[in-house]
This record gives C-alpha cells, sequence and structure tokens, in this order.
C-alpha cells in the first residue's frame, strides 16, 4: 500500500507500508552429491514501512528524502552466525535538477 499526498505546490509526501510473506521461505535446502540437506529457517511474516517527501526548491530541482522500517523475519531465539539478521532502520536522500531538456537524478 503507498500513497502520495501532495500539501502544496513545492511540497509532495510520500509512504508506503508493505507485508511479506517471510514464512513461506521455510528453509535453504542444500544438495551436494549424494547428500542433502535443508537448513530450517522458521521465518515470521514482518510489516515494513517508509515515508519520504519531494520538495520542489524551484523549476528545475527537487530534493527528497525518507526513511524506513525493515525488521528482521528471524524470530528473536534463532539468530545463529550464518544468518545474523537484525531490524534495519533506511535512510535514502536525492536530488533532481534539469538543465535544458536533460534531468539529473
Amino acid at each position: 500500500l503507498s500513497g502520495r499526498y501532495h500539501v502544496n505546490d513545492k511540497l509532495t509526501l510520500n509512504a508506503q507500508v508493505n507485508r511479506i510473506g517471510w514464512s513461506e521461505f521455510d528453509a535453504i535446502r542444500v544438495h551436494y552429491n549424494t547428500t542433502d540437506t535443508a537448513i530450517v529457517q522458521n521465518y515470521k511474516d514482518v510489516t515494513t514501512g517508509a515515508i519520504g517527501f519531494d520538495y520542489a526548491v524551484d523549476p528545475t530541482m527537487t530534493v527528497r528524502g525518507g526513511i524506513g522500517y525493515d525488521p528482521t523475519p528471524t524470530r528473536d531465539g534463532q539468530r545463529t552466525a550464518r544468518i545474523p539478521d537484525g531490524d534495519r532502520m533506511l535512510y535514502s536522500a536525492g536530488i533532481s535538477k534539469t538543465l535544458g531538456s536533460v534531468t539529473f537524478d
């Protein structure tokens, strides 16, 4: 689910929510010669979210930024050295600049 809201001619707010079905990924299966191994993952489903903005400084330049949260699908008691996962905070920033008929992002 995502949305954009134009606050005014210069500012636009953005938001996004995702539900990820990690529980469908139940195991890492390895086949080597005649041996089969399954490393059970027991992941949980997670919901991620992000918010951001676009701000038109002038007709030729827009700045943007955002922040997102991506929780780990690994259950607390099941982290290992093989898959040492943790929650993540994601940050982004950018600029669009138009020079003549070309836009650089």
